[in-house]
């Protein structure tokens, strides 16, 4: 009869009778505890192989067909099975990687539809987490009823495994030192190799920097869980059932935490309605083991985790007994033993922490696991941690309750009530869905068609064979709302809108309050370009489910601000994480706000759950072109294009991307066939522009663009590529108005502004270049390039104190550009701050070896007076090769002959006239000094302006040299005035004049 109560084959009125002698009889109960878990009345997969035969339901899926059934994986072997499934290790031949692949067979799916919605739960909560400490989900499927997911294969081994190895050795090598065994557990299963007897144990108390490495390593494991536990609370998840056997160590020293199948969204309505005493008696929390607590929220979790943390500072578990029932009663009444009082190398603040942690009042314990990782993270650091001892009061208070053996009896009776009521119900439920599966039968068919349909629909890309299985459905069941709404989406995802506005509308006519049908509408109007009706059956979702995902997602939709938008998209997916059509919308928010890196978060998790939708590969290309990985966009574009070979969209966007690769005869014949299916596709003839501006074709890439603009003249970059090439060609005016029309269609984009700027600054339109400029520099203060720039044209335009404003401000941005340092020493010459602009020469000279600028520095030292120092800088650039070092003699002749120093000049004239090289120029420039070549004829073999200036300067050094000032001021008055800025000669012209105007030259 045990054996009988055990597998719920009794009646009611026997069923209690034995419980009730269970109670009183402790060798009976272990008689029953003692039947194997598959017996036992919460093993789902054996409850499901109990009524195989009571079902007329052909829904098993042998194992042996698995790898027939999941073609993609090659099954290698069982790891490891449940109540929520079997999981194997297998290899993903597409990717080829090894993956945990667990899986919930059809009977059990059929049997308990509860069950079906558990494991959809589990992988979706489990996929919706992407953090370093949680197990990763890489896919999700259903195949002929039977439900699967992969995940990350751990290479590693469980807590269970690193506290049985320390229980059984007594070394704490497993976690100091050498591994002492090896296990291999994919998520949440393993296989022993035994220690090696050779190797020598290491043991608690054996050495204290052994039992600090010991305890801060521990440490730092569970800082690292609590903070993926505070990351999965955050985004709404609670694990429920932490404990050992869950968290598994990989080979890379991260502990991780798995296995998912109790987890609830922290949003669940369940969640406060009666709950399943599910989990791990010893690692529950007090609220999980009393059903008339509050709902469970973040701190059930860190119980969990301080329960564990406590077994591996103890080495004992926090609460242990005979049963279940005796644990759930010490969890709901007994204090735990502080860990010191077993260890005694247990460090103090470290059984702090771990006692708060499991605090019974949830109000005493860590709000939340951040909390907890944070005083962890204290601990390891030394620093004080913020968790207290208990204050003698309170110890006094809990000593007082644990004495109340009345009310712990009473308390006892309570929790076991409730545990044999929650599971004798929950297997009332299993018995009554077996009787019902008859029902079951009569509408198999039409299911099977919806979860074809769904599947070629979603996964497989295949539309129309969709809408077939829709329609052999609706031929079983013609009245069926959900097959009419299934019937439209295929009718959407054809781009036949006309017939899937149709099919919503239909709806309606029986059903005006059904939302899901006003969901659809709402997006289909929305493609058709009906704001209106768009906006009268969004409407419609905000009033029929006002805090729904949905209503969230129709709200984004209207919502012009992409950051607006964001926030409503996140708020749908709080509640539905992996909800195709929120991805998808929070993804081009993403890419409209300019986060790349989220919006390729955001596809690749669509593009796993429909790996034969082409458009989620084209969004997929999109993310990877602008984050610069065109090589794998070019891929992505590929697969679109096998899904959907007459689509233009992904051929120009697969041509863009092989232009950017260099490869522009493939990009462009990719382009052109894009406008073979799409002769007025827009963007296909700016990428194809692009391509020709490539090829040196200007004038087709111009052609190209005037074409584009012309069917949708409101995209900036049409404007922008324009007005680029016409910069290219110097023909600023008309580059102008390139960019003044990227300004009127975009007024936000700083580049219109900044661009405008150099083609008014290329047109010495220096008042409006500044305007420009002035204006990037509001939307982007910071931007070293637009001080700069505003710079060059307040000193073009010869307002040299703002110049000199400027460029300091973009030094102070970015240190290092050598050419601030430059165009500040020229403004500041120019002002005659000679000595300043000599530092900044100096400073140039650090950032960059230039024999000119060393020269131009010693010229600055001379006209601040400082001769040394300046024949020093000459004779330096001298001593160098090329033309820079002839104009450096002549420099420091003409510096010799200023300072009178004759003989050192005749020597040096001397030296050239013996040495005379190639450049007949510079000869020509030491004769008319020596009187050979006369100021004319010096002129008249000038062959440039830039020589010409050059002539003019060294005729003013001459006429000074002679003590002619007049001449002198003529003469630097006529270089000044062929305004040849590039050469350095004229600066010293302008500032030996401000000299001789002033009569500071001596």
């Amino acid at each position: 009869m045990l054996e009988a109560f055990a597998r719920g084959d009794l009646g009611d009125a026997e069923t209690e009778a034995v419980a009730a002698h269970l109670d009183d009889c402790t060798s009976c109960r272990e008689r029953v505890e003692s039947v194997p878990s598959e017996a036992a009345i919460n093993d789902e997969l054996h409850q499901a192989g109990t009524l195989q035969e009571q079902t007329p339901l052909e829904i098993s899926v042998p194992l042996q067909r698995l790898n027939e059934l999941l073609s993609d994986y090659e099954v290698v072997r069982e790891i490891g099975r449940g109540g929520m499934g079997i999981v194997y290790e297998a290899r993903q031949v597409k990717l080829n990687r090894t993956v945990a692949l667990k899986v919930l067979p059809a009977l059990l799916g059929a049997v308990r539809p509860d069950a079906i919605a558990r494991f959809r739960r589990e992988a979706e909560l489990a996929a919706g987490l992407k953090h370093t400490n949680i197990i990763s989900v890489h896919d999700f499927g259903d195949v002929d009823g039977t439900l699967y997911y992969t995940m990350e294969l751990i290479e590693g081994r469980s807590l269970r495994d690193v506290l049985q190895e320390i229980s059984e050795t007594g070394g704490i090598d497993v976690v100091v030192g050498e591994a002492s065994q090896r296990s291999e557990v994919g998520s949440g299963s393993e296989r022993t190799v035994p220690r090696s007897s050779s190797l020598p144990l290491t043991r608690l108390g054996s050495s204290s920097a052994a039992d600090k490495s010991y305890y801060r390593k521990v440490a730092g494991w569970f800082a690292e869980v609590a903070e993926a536990l505070h990351y999965a609370h955050e985004h709404g998840v609670i694990h429920r059932d932490i404990k050992p056997s869950n968290l598994l160590l990989a080979a890379d020293g991260r502990l991780m935490i798995s296995d998912f199948g109790l987890a609830r969204g922290a949003s669940v309505e369940t969640l406060t309605a009666t709950r399943s005493l599910l989990g791990t008696a010893r690692y529950m929390s007090p609220e999980q083991a009393d059903e008339d607590s509050a709902p469970l929220d973040a701190r059930t979790d860190v119980y969990a985790l301080g329960a564990t943390l406590y077994e591996l500072l103890a080495f004992r578990p926090m609460f242990a007994a005979a049963d279940d029932r005796e644990v759930l009663n010490q969890v709901l009444n007994k204090e735990p033993t502080p860990p010191r009082r077993f260890i005694k190398q247990v460090p103090r603040e470290l059984e702090t922490i771990c006692l708060k942690a499991v605090e019974k009042n949830r109000a005493n314990r860590y709000a939340t696991a951040k909390a907890l990782a944070d005083d962890l993270r204290r601990w390891l650091l030394d620093l004080p941690i913020h968790a207290r001892r208990p204050s003698l009061p309170t110890r006094v208070g809990k000593f007082v309750r644990r004495r109340k053996a009345a009310s712990v009896a009473v308390a006892t009776s309570v929790v076991l009530l409730i545990i044999t009521s929650v599971l004798y119900a929950g297997y009332r439920g299993w018995r009554e869905t077996a009787v019902t599966a008859e029902v079951v039968v009569e509408s198999q068919a039409v299911q099977m068609l919806f979860y074809e349909a769904e599947e070629a629909l979603f996964r497989q890309g295949d539309h129309e064979g969709a809408l077939e299985k829709i329609e052999q459905a609706l031929a079983l069941q013609p009245g069926s709302a959900k097959l009419q709404r299934a019937r439209g989406v295929a009718f959407e995802h054809l781009d036949r809108l006309d017939a899937a506005a149709e099919c919503f509308e239909g709806v309606l006519s029986r059903n005006a309050d059904d939302w899901e049908a006003h969901y659809s509408l709402a997006l289909v109007y929305d493609r058709k370009g009906n704001t209106d009706a768009a906006a009268l059956h969004r409407a419609a979702v905000e009033r029929l489910q006002p805090d729904t995902a949905s209503a969230y997602y129709m709200q984004a939709n209207a919502e012009d601000d992409p950051a607006k938008a964001l926030v409503l998209l996140n708020q749908a997916l709080e509640l539905k994480p992996d909800r195709t059509e929120f991805l998808m919308g929070r993804s081009w928010q993403y890419h409209l706000l300019g986060d790349y890196e989220a919006m390729l978060a955001d596809v690749t998790r669509v593009t796993g759950m429909h790996p034969n939708w082409a458009v989620i590969h084209e969004h997929h290309g999109m993310a990877l072109f602008r984050l610069g990985r065109h090589a794998e966009a070019e891929q992505a574009y590929g697969r679109a294009l096998r899904l959907a070979p007459d689509r233009a969209l992904p051929w120009c966007n697969r041509g863009a991307a092989r232009l950017v690769m260099g490869r522009v005869a493939e990009g462009l014949a990719d382009v052109q066939e894009a406008l073979r299916l799409d002769p007025d596709f827009a963007q296909a003839y700016y990428v194809r522009a692009k391509g020709r501006r490539r090829l040196g074709e200007p004038e087709k890439a111009l052609a190209d663009l005037k074409r584009a603009i012309a069917l949708d003249p409101t995209d900036v970059e049409f404007h922008a590529e324009r007005g680029g090439l016409l910069a290219e060609a110097e023909r600023w005016p008309d580059c102008i108005d390139a960019f003044t029309h990227a300004i009127q269609v975009a007024p936000q984009d700083v580049r219109g502004y900044k661009n405008r700027g150099v083609a008014y600054l290329e047109s010495k339109e220096y008042d409006r270049a500044i305007a420009d400029f002035t204006k990037s520099i509001e939307f982007e203060p910071n931007n070293e390039r637009f001080h700069r720039s505003r710079g060059y044209a307040y000193m073009f335009s010869k307002r040299y104190e703002q110049a000199i404003g400027e460029f300091a401000r973009a030094m102070a941005l970015q240190p290092d550009f050598p050419e601030d340092y430059h165009n500040r020493a020229l403004c500041l010459l120019r002002l005659g701050r000679h000595e300043e602009a000599a530092a900044d020469l100096a400073g140039l000279l650090g950032l960059r070896s230039n024999p000119s600028d060393r020269l131009r520095r010693g010229r600055a030292y001379e006209l601040a007076g400082d001769a040394a120092k300046a024949a020093a800088d000459s004779a330096a650039v001298a001593a160098m090769e090329g033309p820079i070092a002839e104009y450096a003699k002549l420099w420091e002749y003409v510096l010799h002959r200023d300072t009178g120093q004759r003989e050192a000049a005749g020597t040096l004239l001397k030296a050239h006239t013996d040495a005379r090289g190639d450049n007949i120029w510079i000869d020509r420039l030491f004769e008319m000094f020596t009187g050979e070549v006369t100021r004319e004829e010096l002129l008249a073999a000038a062959a440039t302006d830039d020589e010409r200036a050059e002539a003019h300067y060294y005729i003013g050094r001459k006429a000074l040299l002679d003590a002619r000032p007049d001449e002198a001021k003529d003469a630097f008055t006529k270089c000044v005035a062929l305004d040849r800025n590039d050469v350095m000669e004229t600066d010293f012209a302008r500032a030996l004049l401000e000299q001789l105007k002033d009569r500071s030259y001596k």
